[in-house]
């Protein structure tokens, strides 16, 4: 991620906290809380453009 950062201008949320199922609310797990990145949209939007050929190979 800070690869990304210092190289590039993708927007990189920053880590707030992380830590184990121990002190997890409620004991559901691993968790970490990342800064909120307004984003211009997202892969639906970008799936969902006309003209866009979607080339992945299907299992």
């Amino acid at each position: 991620m800070w690869y990304i950062s210092d190289h590039t201008s993708i927007p990189i949320p920053l880590i707030i906290h992380c830590s184990t199922k121990d002190a997890s609310p409620g004991g559901l797990g691993p968790f970490l809380m990342m800064e909120w990145v307004d984003n211009e949209g997202d892969m639906s939007d970008v799936l969902n453009t006309p003209g866009f050929e979607d080339n992945r190979p299907r299992c």
